[in-house]
């Protein structure tokens, strides 16, 4: 301190520069010590002095004393730390050789006096980094020389402050966000629309105790919810408030309800969630008594698109199902019932064989249009007894009415673009009555049945050496008319949905020359069916279409559809087993069963709805597969120039479209016996056993099990066979014909009728007159009376 204060005080020489050393010959000393960090902190109150904390960092080249000047003499020191000594002109740091090598940390606190109004200055150390912190609420401060916070070299520490202005608002809450989803199952009742909705809510931030939905044109809006307070409706906005505010998710059911009238197009009864963002899923159920057509709106999906907690909302089948936040438009197509009678025979045809000692053979041929019955009741004259009864061409079991009637089951008529189809109902009698004279009258009564008939054929075969009015000489007996055959074999095969096969024996027909209208009603179908399987491909849009469909086209696609339910199951066995086959790496397996899963597609296909996109993401979805399955087959080196063979179903004797495999039905000779007379106790009778003189009959015998085909629309089955079996048991029945079915009897024995149809193949040499009746009622058995004699020997 001493040489310090000497060297202060002694002048240096007068050629030596200022702070020179004294014989330094002009060179400055070396720098021993100096400043690497310095850190400034500075806190302004709201009043009184600056609350200041320096800290340094010194280090050292060589072994050596050093004074550094630290801080000017403004500075009011409370603690200090290190070698710190103080003089007039302020704080230095006196330094020992010491320290050279660890370096020196130096740390003083203490308090500065502002300079004037708001401003502040303080002399400091210089170092290489300078870092000042200010801690000043409330007010506006500028270090002088600093950025952000930062110093260069600066010997100075000079702020400046003032309060701070500002005009900001203060911060609000966070805006609560809302995103919601929801899916809507909509169908039709009588007058009205009905759709049921589930909303879903999910607060992503925030909380919120107020859900709204927009229901527009809804009317008997219904909500069931967890936690629901209340509900308050305010034109179209329904507001749904909770019991507590919602940070997670809220979940709404909604039931609401559109009274619609005519055909027009109208928006979907479907309300709508409001929310920041929004998703919406739909599913359109058929009517009672028409169809819900969509005409417009978001896009066709799969129903498995929509999403688990959506589905099951409709109480009708689903026809269709759409995806996207735009409004869905549905047209209320209405199946009008058919005007008259549930059943109406449009031809009924009477051929009577008859013999000279007076038994006679009858055959009845009703050809029916059956939109909703399930019987028809047939009296005969007194004295017929039934022998065979065919619907179709296929044997039926037939129940007696008691008293000579009996009811026959009848099947729906199929539906068609041009109206029913007609089938025909056959049964035929042996009569007994009185020998023919030489000369008279005959009376022919044709079997009241209760349905309105709109023609009646004639034909009757009188015994050899009768004439009557209007006979002609017999032709050889009429074989079945040209095409019937075929006829029936295209609407068996059209039944099966083996359109392709109908259609070609419907060609069959037409070059047979039939004139039978039922040709055109089920070629009306085909083309709408076998039309659609060549547009079948693109993507359904409703917006597509030029005009809407009439309803009988979307009808005959949706009973065709129907029938498919089979096929649907087995698809979804196939799709399932080729997937675990492809993951088992049997890849010649998973190949078949994805060839089986898009055939079955493009089948089932033909018969949706153009806006359905069931089938299409099912055949998409099996020839993605199908494509890695072969990529994998090639790469694997086991694909063979023949393919692999198509895996067999363990355990099936059945063809998903067919007939069960196996089982042979063998004939029965001819036989006919006596209707037995009722019982007044139910008794336990083997209704297959023959009557004593009768020849026993052949069971249905199961043959060995045949591989199961392939799965595809199998060939039309073959013609019935020649022999039938027919069991007629016995009901106490009214003998007026009847327009309802007849209910479980109180009595009931078996009756067995065994007989081949009649064929007319019996000699026959007398002529036959042939007679049109038009327009005959319900329940009523015309009667047809021939005047008759002999022409010679009547045997």
């Amino acid at each position: 301190m001493l040489f310090a204060l000497l060297y202060a005080l002694w002048p240096p020489p007068a050629h030596a520069a200022p702070g020179a050393a004294v014989g330094a010959d002009l060179e400055a000393p070396p720098v021993t010590w100096g400043a690497t960090d310095a850190r400034y902190t500075v806190t302004i109150p709201a009043e009184g002095p600056l609350l200041v904390t320096l800290e340094w960092t010194l280090a050292g080249t060589t072994p050596a004393w050093a004074e550094l000047p630290l801080a000017g003499s403004g500075l009011v020191v409370r603690s200090a730390t290190g070698p710190v000594v103080a003089g007039p002109a302020g704080l230095f740091a006196l330094v020992p050789p010491s320290a050279a090598r660890g370096g020196a940390t130096i740390r003083v606190t203490g308090t500065l006096d502002p300079t004037g109004q708001g401003a502040a200055s303080l002399r400091v150390l210089p170092a290489a980094r300078q870092r000042v912190i200010v801690d000043a609420p409330g007010l506006d401060v500028t270090v002088a020389g600093a950025h952000d916070g930062w110093l260069a070299a600066a010997d100075t520490l000079a702020l400046t402050w003032a309060p701070r202005v500002t005009t900001e608002a203060p911060p609000r809450p966070a805006t609560p966000v809302v995103h919601a989803e929801a899916a809507t199952a909509v169908w039709a009742e009588p007058g009205a629309l009905i759709s049921q909705t589930v909303a879903r809510w999910k607060v992503v931030r925030g909380a919120v105790e107020r859900f709204e939905l927009d229901v527009a044109g809804l009317e008997e809006v219904e909500v069931e919810a967890a936690g629901l307070l209340r509900t308050e409706r305010a034109g179209d906005r329904l507001v749904l408030s909770t019991r507590a505010p919602v940070k997670g998710t809220f979940e709404a059911r909604i039931r609401a309800r559109k009274a619609v009238s005519g055909d027009g197009e109208v928006p979907a009864p479907a309300p709508r969630p409001v929310a920041s963002r929004v998703s919406r899923y739909f599913t359109v159920g058929g009517a009672e008594d028409g169809e819900l057509v969509p005409t417009g709106g978001p896009r066709a999906v799969p129903a498995r698109a929509i999403p688990e907690w959506g589905r099951g909302l409709s109480e009708t089948a689903v026809v269709s199902a759409w995806q996207g936040d735009t409004p869905l438009r549905v047209r209320l197509a209405n199946y009008a019932p058919m005007m008259g009678p549930e059943t109406v025979i449009e031809r009924a045809v009477l051929v009577v064989a008859a013999a000279a000692e007076g038994r006679a053979l009858l055959r009845t041929t009703w050809h029916v249009r059956n939109e909703r019955k399930q019987y028809l009741h047939v009296v005969p004259q007194d004295g017929a007894r039934p022998m065979t009864a065919r619907v179709s061409g296929e044997a039926v079991l037939v129940l007696s009415d008691g008293t000579g009637g009996v009811y026959v089951p009848l099947e729906k008529s199929v539906e068609t673009v041009q109206g029913l189809l007609t089938f025909p109902v056959e049964l035929t009698w042996i009569a007994e009555g009185e020998a023919w004279a030489r000369k008279g009258e005959r009376a022919f009564e044709l079997p009241a049945v209760d349905a309105p008939i709109q023609a009646a054929e004639w034909e009757v075969y009188l015994p050899r050496g009768v004439t009557a009015k209007g006979a002609v000489s017999a032709a050889p007996p009429p074989e079945e008319e040209a095409g019937a055959a075929a006829l029936q074999q295209a609407v068996a095969a059209y039944k099966r949905n083996d359109f392709t096969t109908s259609s070609a024996l419907l060609e069959t027909v037409r070059s047979s020359g039939s004139t039978n209208a039922n040709v055109d009603r089920l070629q009306s179908n085909l083309d709408v069916l076998l039309d659609d399987a060549k547009d079948k491909g693109g993507e359904a849009s409703v917006e597509d279409d030029e005009e809407a469909e009439d309803v009988a086209t979307r009808r005959v696609r949706a009973l065709a559809n129907a029938k498919t339910i089979t096929l649907q199951v087995e698809q979804e066995k196939k799709a399932e087993e080729a997937k675990l086959a492809y993951a088992s790496g049997d890849v010649e397996r998973a190949e078949a069963y994805l060839e089986d899963v898009i055939a079955l597609a493009d089948d089932i296909g033909v018969t949706e709805q153009k806006e359905s996109q069931e089938q299409d993401q099912r055949r998409d979805d099996a020839k993605r597969l199908l494509g890695e399955v072969k990529k994998q087959k090639a790469a694997s080196g086991k694909a063979s120039a023949e393919g692999g063979a198509r895996p067999a179903d363990d355990g099936e004797d059945r063809d998903a479209n067919g007939p069960v495999a196996g089982f042979e039905l063998e004939e029965v000779a001819p036989y006919g016996d006596e209707l037995a007379e009722p019982v007044e106790a139910p008794a336990k009778v083997d209704a297959s056993a023959p009557p004593p003189e009768a020849p026993a009959p052949v069971r249905a015998t199961r043959a060995p099990a045949a591989k199961p085909a392939p799965l595809r629309t199998p060939p039309p089955p073959p013609p019935p066979p020649a022999a039938a079996v027919v069991a007629l048991p016995v009901l106490t029945r009214p003998t007026t014909a009847s327009t309802t079915a007849p209910p479980a009897p109180e009595s009931r024995a078996a009756l067995d009728v065994r007989a081949a149809p009649l064929t007319l193949a019996m000699p026959l040499g007398g002529d036959v007159v042939r007679v049109t009746n038009a327009l005959l009622p319900a329940g009523v058995a015309p009667t047809l009376t021939l005047p008759y004699r002999t022409t010679g020997d009547p045997r």
